[in-house]
């Protein structure tokens, strides 16, 4: 049996676009086919560590959206700088987010969330 260090606060796995075959991926001008309503904004889910050194962050976070415009899924597709808490907590604020969704079906797209002190 071997010792493991204790984890730190690694940085946030990224594994890519999340995939849903029944869902229609939306990019670039498309995107505006869902106006975004509400929802929580970046700065209060801002990590503390990063708030505290003034730090500013950035990341892009894919989600999926489902036919009355609520977030189902949100997963973490670039992360700056890495390992600040950025990402865990753009994903708690996209996972509030609502949107009108005038296609009334699934729908897949991506969005920058940006923490700014």
């Amino acid at each position: 049996m071997t010792e493991q260090a204790p984890r730190s606060a690694a940085p946030l796995a990224v594994t890519g676009r999340l995939v849903r075959p029944d869902a229609l991926r939306l990019q670039g001008a498309q995107t505006a086919q869902l106006r975004w309503l509400r929802g929580d904004m970046p700065e209060k889910h801002y990590p503390p560590g990063a708030r505290a050194s003034g730090m500013d962050g950035l990341v892009t976070v894919d989600l999926l959206i489902n036919a009355e415009g609520m977030v189902l899924e949100a997963q973490v597709i670039s992360e700056s700088p890495a390992g600040a808490g950025f990402g865990l907590a753009a994903l708690d604020a996209a996972k509030t987010f609502e949107y009108e969704n005038r296609l009334h079906r699934l729908v897949l797209m991506s969005v920058a969330v940006e923490f700014l002190p």
